[in-house]
């Protein structure tokens, strides 16, 4: 009785999943200047991420900065002098995330930057998307911010945008990825699934960003463009990370002989930025990959 209750119940789930999808694809056809707006509200605006005492101590202290990209003010902080060490959070993330690897950074002598990416933080907008979280990223690996760039470090969707910059700009920084969001055209339908928005609305919708930011998402899906990278690029990952398996990084350290990952335990997606063990392990990495460098 309860298999066959459970069976009706995913099958009506399921049939109403379907005519929901071609009800959303019939007006987006339709009236795409009504269902657009609401698709991006619901797939494309960031939560907001709080901050703790010392994370706003800590970004209090930096000089602040800011550029324009794509008509929106973006806003960061810098710290220390020399050439830039990048790092870029993640989706409902902020720049004072990495508030614990800033004094390290700067010790080394080095400059640490920071930044709200689009619709974060202190930064102008309340929606984005990855080719936006992209051409953020590219801004500052140019320099066009005023402070040249010779390492990134970048958490989960921040992760993705960055290895986008480096492959679109030809650049080869050290990188040091955090739990990357590397199959991320596949997490986007997925969303787009579990909503009952059928996989032709789904192309639609990131059709049109397509067009407008000239790109294209499978072609610069992370997971395609880590295989090509040609520098050393070390990877933190959680073995119990729920929200990016693990297994994406170990598919990618073992396509690129020079991808290297480094597994954590019980630290998460996120607690991994603030975990004591983790924090020692990326200042080891960037201490000593400074100190060769310099």
């Amino acid at each position: 009785m309860l298999d066959h209750y459970l069976t009706v119940t995913e099958n009506s789930t399921s049939v109403l999943k379907k005519l929901a999808g071609y009800l959303f694809f019939g007006l987006f056809k339709l009236a795409p200047a009504r269902v657009g707006p609401w698709l991006m509200r619901l797939f494309f605006r960031p939560g907001i991420a709080l901050q703790g005492d010392h994370e706003k101590a800590i970004w209090s202290t930096g000089q602040a900065f800011e550029f324009e990209s794509h008509g929106r003010l973006i806003r960061g902080r810098h710290w220390g002098e020399g050439p830039g060490v990048l790092m870029v959070h993640g989706w409902d993330g902020r720049g004072s995330q990495f508030h614990r690897l800033v004094a390290p950074i700067v010790a080394a002598g080095y400059r640490a930057i920071a930044f709200d990416a689009p619709a974060h933080g202190e930064s102008a907008g309340l929606e984005t998307n990855y080719f936006e979280y992209t051409d953020a990223v590219r801004h500052l690996l140019r320099g066009d911010a005023g402070m040249p760039v010779v390492k990134v470090i970048a958490h989960s969707f921040g992760a993705a945008a960055t290895i986008n910059a480096i492959d679109k700009e030809g650049l080869a920084p050290d990188l040091l990825l955090i739990a990357p969001a590397l199959h991320l055209e596949e997490f986007l339908h997925a969303s787009f699934q579990r909503h009952g928005i059928p996989f032709g609305l789904f192309r639609e919708v990131i059709g049109s960003l397509e067009r407008r930011y000239g790109y294209d998402f499978h072609r610069d899906n992370p997971k395609r463009l880590i295989r090509r990278l040609a520098q050393p690029c070390m990877i933190l990952h959680d073995e119990f990370d729920r929200l990016v398996p693990i297994e994406q990084s170990r598919a990618a350290a073992q396509a690129n002989p020079l991808v290297y990952l480094q597994p954590t335990r019980d630290l998460g997606h996120t607690r991994i930025l603030k975990s004591d063990s983790a924090v020692a392990a990326l200042n080891g990495y960037l201490l000593e990959q400074l100190a060769e460098a310099g």
